[in-house]
């Protein structure tokens, strides 16, 4: 994760969580989800917050 994370992204992930939508990550067109955070709990609740919002953009290809 750290090679498609920029430093500022990677510290709000290590103060709690973060959820973050990386766009042309390997491929033009590509999105990628990412759910993170300091601990397993973090990275649990980053997913309990966001999964909807990814799930919407995947449905309606937003």
């Amino acid at each position: 994760m750290a090679n498609l994370t920029i430093a500022q992204e990677r510290q709000k992930i290590k103060q709690k969580r973060a959820f973050l939508v990386k766009r042309d990550a390997f491929r033009a067109g590509q999105k990628v989800y990412i759910f993170a955070g300091r601990d397993r709990y973090e990275t649990a609740n980053a997913w309990r917050e966001s999964y909807l919002l990814a799930a919407e953009e995947v449905k309606y290809g937003r």
